[in-house]
């Protein structure tokens, strides 16, 4: 009996490596195609969605700090110079919860300190419900606000939605206000 149970044991122990050790292996294998994939699709977002919307925007872009990412819901934060004139635009790349997972997106900001645009780079919020965060209806009431008077509507039926954007836009109107503007 004793047998038995020390060679369930040593079966059991030898599975289980062999799946931990799997499962390391292909995280390897594969989370450098995964952080590849996200950077691109920021990278979509940039050049092609904010040089549409702004057709004078300088082809160089700087970041200004991508060592925040681990620290915040903002992942990336990029100053946006035009070639026509001295102004410019902060944009920072957000990812915060909503219900079905992360909401990244980008939130532009004038010259003025006021939300500019607000570009979703991707997300997983239900159809009919969550993804009423892309509505014009609901883009609409948050352009346009000044960083230091922000409020965010709320959408009923995607409450957890419309709160991941809001608290995505409240941590970068902080930061702008705080560390970029020193306001």
């Amino acid at each position: 009996m004793k047998n038995k149970i020390l060679q369930y044991s040593i079966v059991l122990f030898v599975i289980t490596f062999i799946s931990a050790t799997s499962i390391t292996f292909m995280k390897n294998i594969t989370e450098p195609i995964l952080t590849l994939r996200a950077k691109e699709k920021l990278d979509y977002a940039i050049n092609n969605n904010l040089k549409i919307l702004y057709p004078s925007m300088s082809d160089d872009y700087e970041v200004l700090d991508d060592t925040i990412r681990n620290k915040s819901l903002i992942t990336n934060i990029f100053k946006i110079t035009f070639k026509n004139n001295d102004n410019t635009y902060y944009t920072y790349n957000v990812s915060s919860p909503g219900k079905n997972g992360n909401i990244n997106f980008l939130v532009v900001y004038n010259e003025m300190n006021k939300i500019d645009n607000i570009i979703y780079i991707s997300h997983k919020e239900t159809r009919g419900r969550g993804d009423k965060i892309e509505s014009e209806d609901f883009l609409s009431k948050i352009v346009g606000q000044h960083i230091g008077g922000f409020n965010a509507p709320n959408i009923t039926g995607a409450t957890y939605s419309s709160l991941g954007v809001k608290n995505g836009i409240e941590e970068a109107n902080k930061h702008l206000q705080e560390v970029i503007l020193g306001e």
